[in-house]
């Protein structure tokens, strides 16, 4: 019989062979995880310097490791010859067949996943892994009531938020354009506004138009250096540009000069309709902080009360001239914020469906939420007596007259 010394000295050898013809195999075969021990007994002592299968085949068919695990069984205890305590690198017997997750267990801590699913093992995830989901609260779709209305574009809704989204830093003024002009400030801008909000108005014009007013104001300010004398002249030319694009009907030239109490000539109104709209290169498709209050409305599922406050507080933003670096969803986010948080005390306002539609988080949008706060203070206090068109709107009946039920102590 071969000396168990002149044995274990061709093991590494012969466990390389092996590996080798593993390799070999087709990649479908790695999965399989059962072994087969080498033969041993008297076998083995009559062909000791014979090739001896050390890990054999590698399979995940238990049939066929069983039949081979029980003939491998009675041949040890029919000649008594293959037991021995010889062990391999990774501290397994030479001759233990190894099955399911424990084939690829080679370090005690790592197994492979696909020899636990092929065998069918059965394993759980612990009760601590799923803690995490049972306090989450869910994000409503506020779309899925309007599937079946066509006017709603329901179905590309996500991608019409998402363009704009895209688009609106590109139509915004830079924070600080108001440097630039030598004769004009911020409060003359302020009072500009101001004094147009009263004529939208009367004129009785949609909300957007408004908006636009203001967007096209900043932008040509912040291209080219105006006078105070045509600040006036820039103000009703955007309001008419503006209503043009928005209105069914809008107001006449005529009419814009009037209001200004024939300040300037029709002939003027025209010439700097022509000029606004080259210095801008016609862009007046633009997304406003109203388009996107809208939706953060719907998310937020606001009520008639939380609306108007949100408008309110929204106009007043646009109001300002600090306000100017913030992005129209962002300044959307904030008056949400701020409207729900007056309508509904110190409860929690920003809920995941908010935060989910609106992109932002609560701290993304804090700086803005405080300097909008400024602002309805502010305006609640009457600090600046020239600024009350804003007030004196939502303060009408129409409007719930919130700017009257915040009056209360600001928080």
């Amino acid at each position: 019989m071969e000396a168990y010394g002149a044995r274990s000295n061709q093991y590494p050898t012969r466990l390389r062979a092996a590996m080798d013809a593993m390799r070999s195999k087709q990649v479908g075969e790695a999965d399989r995880t059962a072994a087969h021990g080498m033969k041993k007994g008297a076998e083995s002592a009559q062909f000791g310097a014979a090739p001896k299968r050390v890990l054999g085949d590698i399979t995940n068919n238990r049939s066929h490791g069983s039949q081979q695990a029980t003939q491998h069984q009675g041949q040890d205890k029919g000649t008594g010859a293959g037991h021995s305590s010889k062990t391999t690198a990774t501290g397994r017997p030479q001759g233990f067949a190894l099955q399911g997750g424990a084939a690829a267990k080679e370090n005690g801590d790592l197994v492979r996943l696909s020899s636990v699913v092929s065998t069918g093992t059965n394993f759980s995830i612990p009760s601590s892994a799923l803690d995490v989901f049972e306090n989450v609260t869910p994000v409503h779709d506020i779309d899925a009531a309007d599937a079946h209305d066509p006017l709603l574009c329901a179905e590309y809704v996500k991608e019409i938020y998402a363009n704009w989204r895209r688009k609106e830093c590109r139509f915004m003024p830079p924070a600080h354009y108001m440097d630039r002009q030598e004769d004009i400030t911020k409060n003359m801008r302020g009072i500009l506004i101001d004094w147009l909000v009263d004529v939208h108005h009367r004129f009785r014009m949609m909300a957007e138009t408004l908006y636009l007013t203001i967007n096209v104001i900043d932008r040509f300010l912040s291209k080219k250096v105006v006078m105070r004398n045509k600040l006036q002249l820039v103000g009703i030319t955007s309001m008419l540009i503006a209503s043009k694009y928005q209105e069914i009907y809008p107001p006449e030239v005529q009419d814009f000069v009037y209001i200004a109490d024939n300040a300037y000539s029709s002939t003027e109104v025209l010439r700097m309709e022509a000029l606004i709209l080259n210095v801008l290169s016609f862009d007046v498709t633009v997304p406003s902080a109203l388009c996107f209050l809208s939706r953060f409305l719907k998310a937020g599922g606001a009520d008639r009360r939380v609306d108007c406050i949100a408008h309110y507080c929204l106009e007043l933003g646009m109001l300002d001239y600090e306000m100017v670096r913030f992005t129209p969803s962002v300044m959307a986010a904030s008056a949400v914020y701020l409207s729900k948080y007056y309508a509904g005390g110190d409860r929690q306002v920003w809920s995941p469906t908010l935060e989910y539609y609106t992109e932002y988080k609560q701290a993304d949008i804090q700086e803005c939420v405080n300097e909008m706060r400024r602002a309805l203070r502010a305006d609640q206090q009457g600090t600046n007596p020239k600024l009350t068109a804003v007030n004196r709107k939502y303060s009408l009946t129409k409007y719930l007259e919130v700017a009257k039920s915040l009056r209360s102590p600001m928080r």
